[in-house]
């Protein structure tokens, strides 16, 4: 599935005097895995619900193929939002709401979904609400997958999953974008599960945009440093710092991949080792959220 665009220009969402989202732009323009980071109260679900047009923008636009989504079913038919919130039809088991999904959606892939749920160990015979809450996530991400819709938006799609389910979630993850490639949008806390299967990281921080880049960039973003205490705190001068760790006279300390050809050959002439930080804590950082 090719073709779909989503642009948020100078996105915001105020709750009175409560500002959610504060001017965010950003351009999604291929299918990808975007892993959408940040703090509770960050922003994620309010970019959550206005890219699901359950609410609308205070000011500036979010806009899918040039169209809001707000109060639009054309351009909600081509998106699912799948969280373990999500509700069916109560009077039915889950096997019928998989029939009743393919009725809606010529798209919906109910040979797929059956398939799946015999993989998370789901009983389809059981209605929705019969399910533990590990139970529900399975069912939502089965729909989810087998929707097959060119916007894919999941909310922490494995809490509450055991460490089987999680694997199975990413194995079909990455199964999903090669044989039908689209747009996935998932928040997640678990970022070091999460992070080699992501293709784009959006980091929000106070409702701002901190970051929104390929995963390669963020791998390139900083370093740790790791030596005698005195020759760390000279290299890194004024450099601002993150987690810093001492023990004795050895310090560990991260700091943004700026350092200076003459840096690096001190850091290597003293002993000071010298390694690129990850996705995840990058991502950590730019979120201001704990390492």
């Amino acid at each position: 599935m090719n073709g779909y665009t989503i642009e948020a220009k100078d996105l915001t969402r105020r709750y009175g005097n409560y500002t959610a989202l504060d001017g965010v732009s950003f351009v999604i323009g291929k299918p990808m895995i975007l892993g959408v980071v940040g703090k509770n109260g960050a922003g994620k679900s309010t970019l959550m619900r206005l890219l699901n047009g359950w609410e609308k923008p205070t000011s500036g636009q979010i806009l899918i193929n040039g169209k809001s989504p707000f109060d639009n079913g054309a351009a909600l038919g081509d998106t699912i939002f799948i969280d373990e919130k999500i509700e069916f039809d109560f009077t039915l088991s889950l096997g019928k709401i998989l029939e009743k999904c393919a009725f809606m959606d010529k798209r919906f892939d109910l040979e797929y979904a059956r398939e799946l749920a015999d993989r998370f160990e789901l009983n389809l015979k059981k209605r929705q609400s019969q399910l533990s809450k590990g139970m529900r996530n399975h069912f939502a991400i089965i729909v989810g997958f087998a929707f097959n819709r060119p916007i894919t938006i999941m909310d922490e799609p494995v809490s509450g999953l055991d460490e089987g389910a999680r694997r199975l979630f990413y194995s079909e993850l990455v199964k999903a974008q090669c044989g039908n490639p689209r747009i996935f949008i998932i928040t997640t806390h678990l970022l070091g599960e999460f992070e080699k299967y992501a293709d784009n990281f959006l980091v929000l921080k106070k409702g701002k945009l901190a970051a929104y880049d390929e995963r390669e960039t963020f791998e390139t973003l900083f370093v740790r440093l790791t030596g005698n205490a005195e020759k760390v705190d000279e290299i890194i001068g004024e450099s601002e710092t993150f987690d810093v760790k001492t023990l004795a006279d050895v310090k560990s300390v991260t700091v943004p991949a700026l350092l200076t050809r003459e840096q690096k050959d001190f850091a290597r002439d003293n002993g000071v080792e010298i390694k690129p930080v990850g996705v995840n804590d990058a991502c950590i950082i730019l979120g201001g959220l704990q390492l």
